[in-house]
Parts: structure tokens; C-alpha cells; sequence
């Protein structure tokens, strides 16, 4: 089982990260100078630390002739959007390891599953569990860390002999575990950063034990991120040029990796064996992420020694990241791996109730806590002033270019500037119908758990963010047949923006002090009018002037990954302001989804908000509204159809439980006004309508029809749909 190679085969690597001697055979070694050995170590105390865990770092413990273990693995891939996260695969396999020294190992797989469910129903076996059964035998006498050479290259180990060019080391908390015997197990941490950021270096915590000095602990991650864009001429010089094969849409491509972690534990108050490997990270393709997990849990250990009780001994050949001549050590007599029947795989108890059940993961929340916590103890990087890069408007899925009846046709370019510790970016905007420019500097700063953003701007903004008014699909619907959904004002201020760091709770906050005024209308062109002068963009609403500072949040929590299983999620949207306007505006929205006889699945949404402060219909402006209209809120009407300041509404749905391709039929309801107190039946609007959902809702077509107060069709195509 080894993690790192799913982290090198995702993230790749780069050349060598210190001049190397000519000799190819000598491209690995690392040469650490005078300056770099006088500031690698913060005292004596770490430097002998270092040299002892060197000394020990590949020994084959020999005393162990045989171990009998149970293991259980889970892998799995989603994708997080806007309005709910979806599994795409997950494979969940239990197995009973017999490790023999001097014959052929045995796998024994009790329990195996897999789903797919964006695409098929059920549960299956998985196809080729006898070659990844394999992966189940940890070997006395692995690297700990599970860091090995790549053909074209690897991640420095943190103990690689001259190390010192690369790293910096710092001994952190010391522990002393107690066994049940009496005995008293001393623990060090070595800290380890990087001393530049690097996809090939390493930055962690490092658990060392003090009587043979062997690393029994550990949890780490890669320096940086990797970016395809910036870091595919370094890997791979020859496919730069194919990099602008890739479309628009698809970029930034970006590998990052929240944690790996391997822990040992102490069996038989003798032999440390492997307890917990894990490993955290997510894919970025444009503006969608997919996080990617893998635990693996050894337990229920046996263990035999050698009846000559041999010591540690160095192996005869050495599996070492950074060793030129170092390669994997292959096994002696291989391994046998034993299949049961389907029905006992799927059935079998090692693998818990549902392999979508969150409760049934191998690593625990106390434990994720914990990891964070050790993490985040350790050093940021160093300063370090990249490149910056340039964004042009014609680079698709960059939203540099867009189309709406304010600005008619309006261009942008953004620079990225990665300060290590920080990022910058400064995005100038103009539009063609539009006098006013737009532009925002903002300022990042990335952490294992959340991110901070300040930014200063003079911006168009959206009134009703939920329609996406700045996103390709209302700009071709603008351009090409003059509808244009988004509600929009004038925004000038500045903000401070938190939000969570991948596979963290879902939460956003903003923090703003601004000045608010109206954006008008100012163009009617579209292609569609080239054949019918009536065709004009209905007027934007008159948004009044206001400074106000204030602060939004949303909140919420989603659970249930079975698309025909039950589901639900609950979202709570708070905004309070004070300046010209001084208000609060709460709302909550709830959704639910469940099986059906007759293979159906149902699903139901209720939502509604107020608005607190002055009288009712003045408490805030237009633009503080709540707003209904469009496939987030009201399918069949258009976007900014209602708006008041308190709101209430609700969809159901009806479709089939095959999640690759879903027939469904809907109806929304929604009313909004000044006040429940002035409710007006008038104003309730209704649809009813027929669409269909591809991969479990991430691509989504309505056709709905208005049946109340005005009848019309209304024709959708959106992503990342509820149901």
C-alpha cells in the first residue's frame, strides 16, 4: 500500500532541486554546502536526532518470521459543486494479510464493494481485486513513509542523506506512552520544512522513537500545490506544447494534497507495525474540485517471531527516495491472493452497514482533528516571489469575458502573483455598452482549513448571486437570444472573505463596507433581434444609493451520497447591515430526497427569509431583496420575477432512480412581497414542467411552463441541479 505513489502519479515531479554533477549517475545525490549545514538544524539535540533516525531509516526487522493482520481499505473520488457535493466512486475492501519471511505471503479478501453511483445503480464486486489485494502487505522493513523513486522522478525523503540541502529540521513535543506492562515508550517529534516550495519536498511532523530511533509516526504534505500550467515544462518539457490543447473550461488543473499520514503501533509490546495510512487530497479542473481519499486500517495483529531471534539488519538492497542505486526490492516468493463468493464479499461484517454511511470511514473525525492540529503546528513556508501570470479574456472558463444588458459585451485580464505564503491578483474589467470600468486588487492568504481573502473593488454586482448571472450560460442566453436573467447594481468598497479549505464544512462568510448604486440598462442588442426589433432586455432594477457595512453568511450541511437513497440538506442564510439602510435578513432552506415505490425517487424543497428593521417595504433597498425566478429558485419564470423583503416557496419532483440519465417532472411555487401580512394570492406564481438530469443532476434540462399569473414556456440548461 503506497500512498505516495497515488500522490507522484497525480502530481508528477520536477528536475533535481540542486545543481547536479554531470555524471548521470549521480543526478540523485544532494550536496549540501557549508551554509546550508550551519542553518539545517535549530541545536545540537536535533542534528543527533537526525543522524540516529538516518542510521535507522530502511533496517529489515528480522525478528519477525510471520504476522497475521486484518486490513480494510477505502478509496474514494467525488466532486464538490455550488449546491451539493456527489460521489463518483468509492471501493471499500476487507482482507486478512498473512506475511510469511521465508514463503509465500497470502491475501485473503473477506469483503469487497465498489459503487459508481453518478452513473450505475447498486453495489458490484469490484473487477481486478487480486492485483489490488496485492497492495495489502506492508513489509517489515519498508520505508515507513512509503516514499520511493518514480521512473523520471520521486519526493525527497525527509532523512535522505544530505537532506540539509532541502529541508530544515527542529525538534517540537516530546511524549511518553505508558504499556499496560509497565514499560515507558519515549516519543520525540521532528519537525521538518522545506526550504523552498517545491512539489518534490515535503513539510511535516515526524514521530520518532527514541530507543531504536525509527520514524513511528507521521503526517505530511507536498510544499505546494501542483499547477499544470506552471509546472508541466519543469516535469515534462516535451508536452508543453500540448498544454494548449487543453480547453479553456478545463483550466487551472491544480493537484493539491490536504494531508498524508502513516502511523505505526506498538503489538505485542515488541514490534511496531503498520496501523493507519491515509491520504487527502483534491483535483481542480476549471471550477470544478474532485476530492480524492484513501485510509487503509491494520488491525487484529498476530505476530511470530524468528525462533533464532535475529536483530534488525540493513537489507541488501536499499529502497531509498534520493539513493541513485536504490531500487524496489522485489518479493521472494510472491504473493497468494484468495477470493470468496460474491454474496460473502458484498455481505461480509468487516465492511459496515452502507458504503455511504460518512460513520463507517477508517480515519475518525477526533483523529482528522488531530492532524489538522499537527499540521498547522508547523512552520509556514518561506516567502518567495513567483512568476506572476497573466489571464487574457479569450482564455476560456477564465469568466474574463461575459455578456449582459449592463455592460453589453465586457473584457477582462487578471494577474495571479503566488507569494508562497500569500497570493495577490488584480482583474481590470471594461465593457463596451459600459463608462464605467471595473477593477479589484485582492490579496489570499491559503491554509490547511480555511482560506482569507481582502479585497478592494468598484465591481458590477448581483443582486441574486443564485443565477450566476456572470457565467457563460447567461451570457450566451444574453447574446444570442436577449434574455438576460441577473439583477444587478454598482458596488465600491471592500470586503474580507473567509471560506473553508476543500473537504472542510461548507460555510461562507463576508464581511463589507460598500457603496451601492444603481447599474442601468444599456444596450438591447442580441442576435436574436437582428430578426425582430421588438426583441429588447427588460429593464434592470432601480437600485437605490446606500453605504453600508455589513456582513453575510451562509452556512449549511448536506448528507446522503446514494442518489436513490435517502438524502437531505439544510442551508442558513443570514445578512445583517447598518449604514443607510440598517436591517437583517434571515432565511433557511430545506430538501429533502427519497426512494419511491415502483423504482421512483422523490424529492422536496421548502424555503423562505424575512427582512428585519424599519417598516415593512422600506427596511432595506431593492438590492437587499430576496429575488425568485430562474432553475435555482422558480423554473419557468425569469430571473428577478419576484423580489420583497420576506419570501416563501417550494418545488417538488418526480423522477426515476437511474442516476446516469433521469426522466423527471417538477412544479415550483414561490410568492414574495413587503411583508406575509400584505400576502397577495396574485402574486403567487406556479409552474409545472418535464426535464431531464444527467450524472446524478450535474448537467440539468427543464422545459417549464408558467400556469400562474401569466402563462409562457421557459426552456433551462444549467449544472449542478438538485435532484
Amino acid at each position: 500500500m503506497n500512498v505516495a505513489l497515488l500522490l507522484l502519479a497525480l502530481q508528477g515531479s520536477v528536475g533535481p532541486a540542486t545543481p547536479a554533477a554531470p555524471d548521470a549517475a549521480d543526478t540523485l545525490r544532494l550536496r549540501p554546502d557549508s551554509a546550508a549545514m550551519a542553518t539545517a538544524y535549530a541545536d545540537a539535540e536535533t542534528r543527533e536526532l537526525v543522524r540516529l533516525a538516518r542510521g535507522h531509516r530502511g533496517f529489515l526487522d528480522a525478528s519477525v518470521f510471520r504476522y497475521r493482520a486484518t486490513a480494510r481499505q477505502r478509496v474514494s473520488v467525488g466532486v464538490r459543486a455550488l449546491r451539493r457535493d456527489r460521489l463518483i466512486f468509492r471501493r471499500e475492501v476487507a482482507a486478512v494479510v498473512d506475511w510469511r519471511r521465508d514463503g509465500p505471503s497470502r491475501v485473503e479478501v473477506k469483503g469487497a464493494r465498489e459503487v459508481v453511483p453518478i452513473a450505475i445503480p447498486g453495489v458490484e464486486v469490484p473487477d481486478d481485486l487480486e492485483s489490488w489485494a496485492r497492495d495489502f502487505v506492508p513489509e517489515p522493513g519498508d520505508d515507513r513513509l512509503f516514499i520511493a523513486p518514480q521512473e523520471g522522478g520521486f519526493a525527497w525523503h525527509p532523512l535522505v542523506e544530505g537532506g540539509e540541502a532541502l529541508y530544515r529540521y527542529a525538534i517540537g513535543d516530546t511524549t511518553v506512552v505508558r504499556l499496560p506492562d509497565g514499560r515507558e515508550v519515549r516519543l520525540v517529534e521532528l519537525r521538518v520544512t522545506p526550504r523552498e516550495r517545491d512539489i518534490r519536498r515535503v513539510t511535516g511532523s515526524f514521530w520518532i522513537e527514541l530507543d531504536d530511533h525509527a520514524i513511528v509516526q507521521a503526517v505530511f504534505r507536498p510544499s505546494r500545490e501542483f499547477d499544470l500550467e506552471r509546472d508541466l515544462a519543469e516535469i515534462d518539457p516535451g508536452e508543453e506544447d500540448e498544454l494548449d490543447e487543453v480547453p479553456g473550461f478545463l483550466k487551472p488543473i491544480r493537484f493539491d494534497v490536504r494531508y498524508v499520514t502513516v502511523e505505526y503501533g506498538l503489538w505485542e509490546m515488541r514490534w511496531w507495525m503498520p496501523r493507519l495510512l491515509a491520504f487527502d487530497g483534491y483535483l481542480q479542473m476549471g471550477p470544478a474540485r474532485f476530492p480524492i481519499t484513501l485510509e487503509a486500517r491494520y488491525d487484529d495483529y498476530t505476530v511470530e517471531a524468528d525462533r533464532y531471534g535475529l536483530p534488525e539488519l540493513p537489507p541488501l538492497i536499499r529502497e531509498l527516495a534520493g539513493d541513485p542505486y536504490g531500487r524496489a526490492r522485489p518479493y521472494t516468493y510472491g504473493i497468494d491472493v484468495a477470493l470468496a463468493d460474491t454474496a460473502s464479499l458484498l455481505e461480509s461484517p468487516l465492511l459496515g452497514a452502507s458504503i455511504y454511511d460518512a460513520g463507517e470511514a477508517l480515519i475518525s473525525e477526533g483523529e482528522l482533528r488531530e492532524l489538522g492540529d499537527r499540521l498547522g503546528s508547523i512552520p509556514a513556508p518561506p516567502w518567495e516571489a513567483g512568476r506572476p501570470r497573466v489571464r487574457a479574456p479569450w482564455q476560456l472558463g477564465t469568466g474574463l469575458l461575459r455578456y449582459n444588458r449592463v455592460e453589453g459585451l465586457s473584457a477582462g485580464a487578471r494577474v495571479d502573483w503566488d507569494l508562497a505564503r500569500a497570493r495577490l491578483d488584480l482583474t481590470g474589467r471594461f465593457g463596451v455598452a459600459s463608462v464605467e470600468p471595473d477593477v479589484e486588487l485582492g490579496v489570499e492568504v491559503p491554509g490547511l482549513r480555511r482560506t482569507w481573502r481582502l479585497a478592494g473593488y468598484h465591481r458590477l454586482a448581483a443582486a441574486d448571486p443564485s443565477l450566476r448571472p456572470f457565467g457563460l450560460a447567461n451570457s450566451f442566453n444574453a447574446l444570442v437570444f436577449g434574455r438576460d436573467d441577473g439583477t444587478y447594481f454598482r458596488a465600491s468598497g471592500a470586503e474580507l472573505r473567509l471560506r473553508p479549505a476543500p473537504g472542510e464544512a461548507r460555510y461562507d462568510v463576508r464581511l463589507y463596507a460598500e457603496r451601492q448604486a444603481a447599474a442601468h440598462r444599456n444596450t438591447d442588442f442580441s442576435l436574436r433581434q437582428l430578426g425582430d426589433d421588438g426583441v429588447v432586455f427588460r429593464p434592470n432594477i432601480d437600485a437605490a444609493d446606500a453605504d453600508q457595512v455589513g456582513i453575510a453568511a451562509r452556512v449549511g450541511a448536506e448528507r446522503g451520497l446514494d442518489p436513490t437513497g435517502f438524502r437531505w440538506g439544510a442551508w442558513v442564510d443570514l445578512t445583517a447591515e447598518a449604514g443607510t439602510y440598517a436591517f437583517v435578513r434571515p432565511g433557511l432552506t430545506v430538501r429533502a430526497a427519497a426512494p419511491l415505490p415502483g423504482s421512483l425517487v422523490g424529492g422536496v424543497e421548502l424555503a423562505g427569509g424575512t427582512t428585519l428593521g424599519g417598516d415593512p417595504g422600506d427596511a432595506a433597498p431593492v438590492q437587499s431583496h430576496w429575488f425568485l425566478g430562474g432553475p435555482a429558485t422558480l423554473r419557468g419564470f425569469p430571473g428577478g420575477a419576484l423580489d420583497g423583503e420576506e419570501y416563501a416557496r417550494a418545488r417538488v419532483e418526480l423522477a426515476n432512480d437511474f442516476p446516469a440519465a433521469r426522466l423527471a417532472v417538477f412544479s415550483d411555487a414561490g410568492w414574495a412581497g413587503p411583508s406575509f401580512d400584505a400576502y397577495d394570492p396574485d402574486r403567487l406564481h406556479v409552474s409545472v414542467g418535464a426535464g431531464a438530469s444527467f450524472l446524478d443532476g450535474l448537467l440539468r434540462l427543464d422545459l417549464a411552463r408558467a400556469v400562474q399569473p401569466v402563462e409562457g414556456w421557459r426552456l433551462e440548461m444549467y449544472i449542478d441541479a438538485l435532484f
